[in-house]
């Protein structure tokens, strides 16, 4: 097999994961045997799925690949600029990324996600008067951000306690989470965490607007239910739209979060240039989340999935520079993930080491064999000592092997 910096044609390949592989791209060597010659993907959809299946990453010779995919292609060669955050200092730099909380601040962060839930809930089912209900989430907003800044890691890993029958509840829910705690990351002041928030819960109000059959209709839908569903966006900016007491920046990003920087989005198809940075970071954080959700069309497919279709639409759907942050905030392998390691054994992300991204800390469920165990911490960062080093072989859908996260205490607590 040819290496990476090996290729036939003198020059450089680029390691692709499957996840982004798109035609157009000339498949130089495989991670494994190869099963076919060299080719560019003409086929489509077959040779993906086939190369999907067989593989976890290709090589790709930029040079012969067609010029829709020297984007991504450069993407892949140049990774985020991180030099802008400071080295860690060396007693910092193993030290898991979840320290041990008070459990009272877990369990206060528990009861307020389920509260702003059901809050939520009240919402969204109040067709008439749902407005009344907005000056309690602005303040359940407040203590969350309070909550985010002493348990960080307790609110995110709710986030990923997902439930198909609730999944519209959840979502908004989920999307204001993460949005703020990424504007956390970014350095965000609070009022603007405090619009990210919001954003988030009221994003998806207009679909109380919709006909709730297409919204639960597990086949495809027409074009004509398609523009239905789409509309929601617009529905529910009519309805925010003259509140005196919503921020302004709160209306724009719900109403703009579908839009595109490449004009293909909807309700308008703007341009990057008409799209604000709160819209851009709901767009993300949308994405991720919804991906990651067992929905009644599609079902929840792995954290590293989502987070490869951003890093794919990094140049033309999604803001770059916040997509690449986004990355190096929730980690290539996110808290709560389920995965496989190298040797078979299946658990649980539960910790991160901030310099060590691919080797978190797991608490194993499954024994090599996919028997059940009460429960082993590897820190993948640790040597150990028959030599042999194991490794996350591959991330999984939620629920795979019957292991549940609802079944695991909270980090932090």
């Amino acid at each position: 097999m040819q290496s990476a910096n090996d290729p036939p044609n003198g020059g450089r390949l680029v390691e692709v994961p499957v996840s982004l592989l798109e035609n157009g791209m000339y498949i130089a060597a495989l991670d494994r045997p190869w099963m076919v010659p060299p080719h560019l993907l003409k086929r489509g959809r077959s040779d993906l799925r086939r190369l999907r299946s067989y593989c976890r990453s290709v090589y790709v010779d930029p040079q012969r690949s067609q010029p829709q995919v020297q984007a991504i292609l450069s993407a892949l060669q140049s990774p985020p600029d991180l030099s802008e955050f400071a080295p860690l200092p060396d007693e910092e730099r193993r030290r898991p990324a979840v320290a041990q909380r008070d459990p009272r601040e877990v369990h206060h962060a528990e009861q307020l996600y389920t509260k702003t839930q059901r809050t939520l809930q009240r919402l969204m089912r109040d067709e008439h008067d749902w407005y009344r209900r907005l000056p309690t989430l602005q303040r359940e907003i407040g203590r969350l951000i309070t909550s985010l800044e002493v348990v960080p890691e307790t609110l995110v890993w709710l986030t990923r306690l997902k439930h198909r029958v609730a999944y519209r509840m959840e979502h908004g829910l989920n999307v204001a989470i993460l949005a703020m705690a990424f504007g956390q990351h970014l350095g965000h002041e609070r009022s603007r965490l405090e619009e990210l928030g919001l954003a988030g819960l009221l994003h998806d109000v207009g679909k109380m607007r919709l006909d709730q059959a297409l919204l639960d209709k597990p086949g495809p839908l027409t074009e004509e239910e398609f523009q239905h569903v789409q509309s929601h966006v617009l529905r529910g900016y009519a309805m925010l739209e003259h509140d005196p007491h919503l921020p302004t920046a709160v209306k724009i990003a719900c109403r703009d979060y579908h839009e595109r920087l490449d004009g293909s989005g909807y309700p308008r198809g703007k341009p990057a240039r008409d799209i604000g940075e709160a819209a851009r970071i709901l767009a993300i954080v949308d994405t991720y989340d919804a991906i990651t959700s067992d929905r009644v069309y599609s079902p929840a497919r792995p954290a590293t999935e989502a987070l490869g279709i951003l890093h794919q639409g990094r140049r033309c759907h999604f803001d770059g520079r916040l997509v690449d942050r986004f990355i190096d905030w929730i980690g290539l392998y996110p808290l709560g993930t389920l995965v496989e390691l190298n040797n078979g054994m299946v658990g649980i992300v539960v910790a991160q080491v901030p310099d060590q991204p691919l080797r978190p800390q797991v608490l194993v469920k499954l024994d090599e064999r996919k028997t059940a165990i009460p429960g082993q911490l590897v820190d993948l960062a640790e040597p150990t000592l028959d030599g042999f080093r194991l490794s996350v072989d591959k991330a999984l859908p939620p629920g795979a092997y019957g292991v549940q996260l609802e079944s695991l205490p909270i980090p932090g607590g």
